[in-house]
């Protein structure tokens, strides 16, 4: 995965593609699956607490950011917000009308502020209500003689 610094000086770029901090580093989470209603819920969610209103999320169509506090930077920047982490997703996947969260991303930031890939993912989905657990967990890959077992 490419690294990108922060905005640097001259016109804010457009929402949908601010850019990540050096430090990220990537942790693999296990497959979520949305439906597209509950991902579009998280999205208007985060957008009512935006870092720009004062909040701490960043939605885009790929996820949401979460940030330490809202940008507070000159002409709506970062200026002292630090980026806690990502959650990102797939929509149409695993078909049309859902949505995956493929990975989380943690960055030192958020680490240092005790969060886990897990909790992150918990702070983006309880926007709306939904906890982990109530998200639908993806198929077990399991040969059939596996999967005997496990029904049995």
């Amino acid at each position: 995965m490419p690294a990108f610094t922060p905005q640097g000086p001259g016109a804010p770029a457009h929402r949908a593609f601010r850019l990540t901090p050096r430090e990220v580093r990537t942790e693999q989470h296990p497959d979520v699956v949305l439906g597209a209603d509950e991902a579009r819920g998280l999205l208007a969610a985060a957008k009512a607490q935006d870092v720009s209103l004062g909040g701490c999320f960043s939605p885009g169509p790929a996820g949401i950011q979460v940030w330490d506090g809202p940008w507070n930077g000159v002409l709506g920047r970062v200026g002292t917000a630090k980026h806690l982490g990502s959650v990102d997703w797939s929509w149409d996947a695993p078909a049309v009308g859902f949505v995956t969260i493929y990975r989380v991303l943690l960055t030192a930031a958020g680490t240092r502020a005790g969060l886990t890939t897990h909790t992150l993912l918990d702070t983006v989905l309880t926007l709306t209500g939904l906890r982990h657990a109530r998200a639908i967990p993806p198929l077990p890959r399991l040969s059939t003689e596996q999967l005997d077992r496990h029904l049995a």
